[in-house]
């Protein structure tokens, strides 16, 4: 079982690693570049840039698939490293399944 020490401990790490994950940026894209999405670690939207002539050649519909695709691409980069910085810390609990 884990003392109090353990458990403040863990808040720390907890704590550095959203620090570190806050200062990571993440971007993802959708058809070859034409719209890219950055996010950070906290999973907070950056940017969102759109090739100026995705709108020329895409309907505004797909373009805005598009957009929805990098943004779920970019946060998915995103929830990994933020999985594995938490394997990092966490000790290993059976069951807990990180």
């Amino acid at each position: 079982m884990f003392g109090f020490n353990k458990i403040k401990e863990a808040q720390k790490k907890a704590e550095e690693m959203r620090e570190v994950l806050a200062a990571m940026e993440f971007e993802g894209e959708s058809m070859n570049g034409m719209t890219k999405v950055t996010c950070n670690g906290a999973r907070e939207i950056l940017s969102i840039k759109v090739n100026e002539s995705a709108y020329k050649v895409r309907p505004q519909e797909e373009v805005e698939h598009m957009i929805v695709q990098a943004t779920n691409d970019a946060l998915r980069m995103a929830e990994q490293a933020n999985q594995e910085k938490l394997r990092e810390i966490m000790p290993n609990i059976p069951g807990l399944n990180l």
